[in-house]
């Protein structure tokens, strides 16, 4: 318990590093790169990442095919809503898709809030990240965190240098960073 906690305290000091190294919107930009690689960690095929547009991020599993909006959070407070474009994007094709909201808080502890798109398409308002941790994906959530502080505690000295660009790269080509 100790060395998790002592690991998610160094994972936020990398990631403070980062946005004053980078600033607010490049860092969103490399979390988003650095989901990618999340879901290559989990076994999924990275097919798509995107800095505009549409989902954010396609992967495909042996049960369908996931999408994701990615939104990173560097204050710890705040509300987050799918638009309707995100909704109609996340939105499952086929059986077994699925779409996600994801929601990386870049806090003294980072963790993140996976959200399933069925849970947030009749809300009307934003919601609050303590509404979407209740409405969030407990076992999934779990996973995304750990697998996030392990990936930035082993790249702290290098986060700087991995540009959007080259996280989505890798993670396309099925170069995923080392844990």
């Amino acid at each position: 318990m100790a060395d998790t906690f002592l690991q998610d305290r160094h994972a936020g000091r990398c990631l403070e590093n980062l946005r004053t190294l980078v600033g607010p919107i490049q860092l969103g930009y490399r979390i988003q790169g650095m989901a990618a690689h999340l879901l290559l960690a989990q076994g999924l095929e990275v097919v798509g990442v995107y800095s505009q547009g549409h989902p954010d991020i396609v992967a495909v599993g042996s049960q369908g095919t996931l999408r994701f909006e990615i939104e990173a959070n560097t204050s710890g407070i705040g509300s987050h809503q799918l638009t309707a474009q995100d909704l109609v994007s996340l939105k499952p094709q086929a059986p077994g898709d699925r779409g996600f909201l994801g929601v990386a808080i870049c806090g003294p502890y980072p963790r993140w809030l996976i959200v399933d798109q069925a849970r947030l398409a009749a809300r009307t308002s934003p919601a609050p990240l303590p509404v979407l941790d209740a409405l969030s994906e407990q076992g999934l959530s779990t996973t995304w965190t750990c697998l996030f502080s392990r990936l930035i505690c082993k790249h702290c000295e290098h986060l700087q240098d991995y540009s959007f660009d080259l996280l989505a790269e890798w993670a396309r080509t099925g170069r995923g960073l080392r844990f």
